[in-house]
């Protein structure tokens, strides 16, 4: 049985910060505003000024602006890693899959800023973490389409990459504009979809 490996290895330039708690409550601040305005749409002194702090003292505890996408995807790619864990030992593929969709979706539920920036801000990190984050993201995906072949061995290689991609992908953007319902419900209605997205019997015709 494959095991759940460690996100990625790159570690962003850090100054020593005077408080981990000011460094979180920054990196929040950070992650909110990337998904608000876009990466390149929020800027330090705005990101600073959320999080009660002047602009030049975020470089007490980052040393760029880069290095604060790069904490956030880092986040991002941990939270999803940690909810795969729990189909690592599952036997059963189906049942692997339905562990792996209802951890997707409680960390879309928990921190949508956080998985928003990391699915679609991601492409501004620097080229060096660029590739291991890239590598990642292949390896968390992975957990989906093994399970998912095993389930349904008439889909083709590229079927099951389309079907998680696109499973993924729409649940993260579900999540960033939520309708007012319970959480529970919400859970479950999402987990069911992500599942039904990615075992759906009919393929789509392709457009004329």
């Amino acid at each position: 049985m494959q095991e759940v490996q460690s996100p990625v290895r790159y570690e962003p330039a850090v100054r020593r910060p005077r408080s981990a708690q000011t460094r979180a409550r920054l990196l929040r601040s950070a992650l909110s505003l990337f998904w608000e305005r876009g990466y390149h749409g929020a800027g330090t002194n705005e990101i600073g000024a959320a999080a009660g702090l002047s602009g030049p003292s975020i470089y007490r505890h980052f040393a760029t602006k880069d290095d604060m996408l790069v904490a956030g995807v880092l986040d991002g790619a941990e939270k999803l890693a940690a909810g795969a864990i729990a189909a690592q030992h599952e036997t059963d593929p189906r049942r692997g899959l339905e562990l792996l969709c209802a951890s997707f979706v409680e960390v879309a539920l928990k921190y949508p800023e956080v998985l928003g920036v990391y699915f679609y801000e991601s492409r501004h990190v620097p080229a060096e973490a660029k590739v291991e984050l890239d590598q990642s993201g292949r390896r968390y995906l992975h957990h989906y389409e093994r399970r998912l072949a095993s389930v349904r061995p008439d889909l083709s290689a590229q079927e099951v990459q389309l079907r998680v991609v696109a499973a993924s992908q729409m649940i993260a953007g579900t999540c960033t504009d939520l309708p007012k319902v319970p959480k529970k419900a919400l859970k479950d209605s999402l987990t069911k979809r992500m599942l039904a997205a990615l075992l759906a019997d009919m393929e789509l015709e392709p457009a004329r």
